[in-house]
């Protein structure tokens, strides 16, 4: 869409308005298929009455309805194109610019994305690459002020010309997490969604602090105070949420644990509950005076041993055929744990295994839940307790 622009043009808003159409289903090539079986009909009986000269608009409309029938079917069984509107060529979200942060303006019926930039002024891990979700409210309503989530990507590896920073691009491209965004907003529980490089995409640095960087400082210091400067996001603990997938999954979880000043609900899609790395403890956290223990990024530890991180409401999501070794009686063994402490805890499983087929509708469900949660307190405009939890069970499988 054009950023230029201060609103969509009418055929804009319309492509947004069926662009959610899903095309995985069986209707498609069933009603293309009966479409063509009845174009055949009628035009068997058009020539029988001598009319065969509508043979020049029939045939090529059964062929047509022939060639979508066969189309549909095949992107049924290969589980291709999801919606209409990539069929379509939709652009995934409506880009803004930078400066409508501070100075939002237009109409934007489903909210923007903005791309941007954050300092890291205290890591020191230099500026990185941020994408932010704002919701329609944000431009209509000048005087609100908004809850914010912060969605972390995961790693590793890309061959993705925009490089190292690539990240961000899958919490909206690949996770369509500004779609359960725009649901929420409807719903009357609109969000920011900040979306923060929290790893170079050829590093593992599950956000600690260690010999790959200071990137734990960088997301709970740096990219926290990058968002203070606008008066509308609000900052308190009651009023802030952290998700992600994968390593995003783990990196929130644990920053939220140790850190329940500030964030007061969390959410972990297919993230093991501790931070680990595939070359071992020493390239994660380094050795020496100094380093951190292991444990100090165990959630299972950090809730055992710290009772005000089980305030922290949690979403924890697993594909059910997830391949990730350990993950998924790890997970398991922590639901048990967390929810035997009090704690309000949701496990959710979702059909398929470690990909966007299961985080783009677990972000789907959690968003909007994490929204809900926000908005359960008055708002605050600094650093505040996370309100007392209570216990919940609930496992299930969409």
């Amino acid at each position: 869409m054009d950023a230029s622009s201060d609103q969509l043009s009418g055929w804009q808003t319309f492509l947004r308005s069926i662009e959610e159409v899903p095309l995985l289903n069986l209707w498609w090539p069933l009603g293309f298929a009966l479409l063509t079986v009845l174009l055949i009909v009628l035009a068997v009986l058009l020539v029988r009455r001598h009319h065969g000269w509508w043979l020049l608009l029939l045939v090529p409309l059964t062929l047509l309805s022939l060639l979508f029938t066969l189309g549909f079917a095949a992107n049924y069984q290969f589980s291709g194109v999801t919606t209409l509107g990539k069929l379509l060529g939709v652009p995934p979200y409506d880009p803004g610019s930078p400066d409508q942060l501070a100075n939002p303006k237009g109409t934007w019926p489903r909210g923007q994305v903005i791309e941007t930039t954050i300092p890291g002024t205290s890591s020191g891990v230099g500026t990185h690459f941020v994408m932010v979700y704002l919701p329609p409210q944000y431009y209509t309503d000048p005087e609100a002020t908004f809850p914010v989530i912060y969605a972390l990507h995961g790693t590793p590896g890309t061959t993705d010309p925009r490089g190292e920073d690539v990240g961000p691009y899958d919490i909206f491209v690949n996770s369509d997490a500004d779609n359960p965004a725009a649901e929420a907003a409807k719903a009357g529980h609109p969000v920011v969604v900040i979306a923060p490089v929290v790893s170079p995409m050829s590093m593992d640095t599950e956000c600690v602090d260690g010999p790959m960087g200071k990137w734990a400082t960088y997301l709970t210091e740096d990219v926290p105070a990058w968002a203070a400067q606008y008066p509308r996001l609000r900052t308190g603990a009651a009023s802030t949420a952290i998700g992600g997938f994968s390593m995003g999954g783990t990196c929130a979880q644990v920053t939220a644990l140790r850190n329940p000043d500030q964030y007061s609900v969390s959410g972990n899609l297919s993230g093991d509950p501790k931070a680990s790395n595939d070359k071992g403890d020493a390239a994660l956290f380094g050795t020496g005076p100094g380093a951190e223990a292991p444990a100090a990024y165990d959630s299972t530890a950090i809730i055992t041993t710290q009772p005000q991180s089980r305030t922290v409401r949690l979403w924890l999501g697993v594909g059910q055929s997830d391949g990730e070794a350990g993950l998924l009686p790890d997970m398991a063994a922590f639901v048990t744990t967390a929810r035997s402490l009090g704690m309000t805890v949701e496990y959710v499983t979702y059909p398929g295994g470690h990909s966007f087929d299961v985080w783009r509708p677990a972000f789907k469900d959690w968003i909007p839940w994490a929204a809900s949660l926000l908005y359960e307190a008055p708002p605050t405009d600094g650093p505040s307790s996370s309100p007392s939890s209570s216990a919940s069970a609930s496992s299930s499988s969409p």
